[in-house]
């Protein structure tokens, strides 16, 4: 009996900035899943650190993937086989309400 896998280890790193200050962002969650599923594995989320670094491995059918990146107060922004290591979240404007 042959049995050949045809998995792709799938590999993204690199920093994530403030998209205006150029900031590290700590703790902005990385999937491959928009939504997290937390009773299915496939969806789970690493998160970046201190210094908005993330490391991210995974397995799949091909070397080609996408990424969800999402943090509190910024837009989620979605990667697709790019080749920059510096990831840009752009924060979310508070609409301003006026004083009459």
């Amino acid at each position: 009996m042959l049995i050949i896998g045809c998995d792709a280890v799938q590999e993204k790193s690199g920093i994530i900035l403030n998209s205006e200050t150029r900031q590290p962002l700590e703790g902005v969650a990385i999937s491959k899943y928009k939504v997290e599923d937390t009773a299915n594995s496939f969806t789970r989320r690493i998160y970046s650190d201190d210094k908005g670094q993330f490391e991210y491995q995974d397995v799949g059918m091909t070397n080609s993937f996408e990424l969800f990146f999402i943090k509190d107060g910024f837009k989620p922004k979605k990667v697709e086989n790019e080749i920059s290591d510096t990831i840009l979240l752009e924060p979310i404007k508070q609409l301003q309400k006026s004083m009459n």
